[in-house]
């Protein structure tokens, strides 16, 4: 699976979008070490994202 597939199926997982299919194929995934690494900093790099947001967040508020 390429990473743009990978990142495809993680945005829809994020959204609750995948299909029956799409949830199978990103499971199996994780039997897979490099697509597990390639999930991994995607997923590592969409919640850095949210952190970073929220730390922006917080700023503004003050």
């Amino acid at each position: 699976m390429s990473r743009t597939r990978a990142e495809i199926l993680i945005n829809k997982m994020l959204n609750n979008n995948l299909t029956a299919s799409e949830l199978e194929e990103f499971l199996k995934g994780f039997d897979n070490g490099q697509q597990e690494q390639i999930y991994s900093e995607i997923l590592e790099k969409y919640f850095d994202g949210l952190l970073k947001q929220m730390e922006q967040d917080k700023i503004i508020k003050k």
